[in-house]
């Protein structure tokens, strides 16, 4: 279905699908504070990856793995940014799975998911999705990744963006940390983003799964800095919807699931 649907959007906005696959890297941002497990990983001074990679089938997520549980070795280490507690990792997906004692990843294969967990430093914390099961990065053979819990709902406190070479896709780097607060939703949601420029034509409309618009919640200018929007779900089916941010040229998507 998302493959689909990607493809209506394709041809509503006439997005080039092929510049979300020269992207050179993954960005992957974790909020420790709002991860799973007991022990966590709030307070630690240093928090490691463990991930695989699925580039067999659509359904694999474990088939090369990197990371060294329990050393602290640099293998899968994160970055702190500016803020306590969230820490990120950008990744080359080929390169950094050809690490694997499996690799290196096949050149002509393509990669789908990405099952990961988070560790301290000695193995002895771990933060997992919210039943403390693995989290997924899915739709690498897209335009627009989604993180997941193991149950298919998503996860938000981990974040994946595409870092693109310069001139690839100005719109995709022009934005961060775009997720929507609470998904799933019930009776509102919250889209939030921030903008590192300035952007003179925004717009943000949430689809339904056949591709059909459902409301514009922006259309407009809006100056560099963090941003909300707020959807009203009083009127709104259940089910699995997408919100699209576009700059008239490109346009990232997102899902979001509405359950009462």
């Amino acid at each position: 279905m998302r493959t689909k649907f990607t493809l209506m959007l394709a041809a509503l906005f006439g997005f080039v699908l092929s510049a979300q696959a020269q992207a050179d890297s993954i960005k992957i941002t974790v909020d420790a504070t709002m991860l799973g497990c007991t022990p966590g990983l709030v307070g630690e001074s240093k928090v490691y990856m463990h991930s695989g990679l699925g580039a067999g089938t659509p359904t694999d997520a474990w088939e090369y793995v990197v990371g060294n549980w329990g050393q602290d070795d640099g293998v899968g280490e994160m970055s702190q940014t500016g803020t306590a507690d969230v820490w990120e990792l950008t990744i080359h997906v080929v390169d950094y799975y050809s690490q694997a004692s499996n690799g290196p990843v096949p050149g002509d294969s393509t990669p789908y998911n990405i099952g990961l967990v988070f560790r301290s430093a000695d193995g002895s914390a771990e933060g997992k999705d919210k039943d403390c099961s693995d989290i997924f990065i899915r739709g690498l053979d897209g335009p627009n990744l989604v993180v997941e819990n193991t149950d298919g709902t998503t996860f938000d406190a981990v974040t994946a963006q595409y870092v693109y070479p310069a001139g690839i896709d100005d719109f995709a780097n022009m934005l961060t940390d775009v997720r929507a607060i609470p998904n799933p939703a019930t009776s509102q949601t919250t889209i939030n983003y921030n903008l590192n420029e300035q952007v003179d034509d925004l717009s943000i409309v949430v689809y339904n799964a056949l591709g059909q618009a459902v409301t514009t919640l922006y259309s407009g200018s809006q100056t560099p800095g963090q941003h909300n929007v707020t959807w009203d779900l009083s009127n709104v089916d259940n089910g699995v919807y997408f919100y699209t941010l576009t700059n008239g040229k490109s346009t990232l998507t997102n899902k979001i699931m509405v359950v009462r």
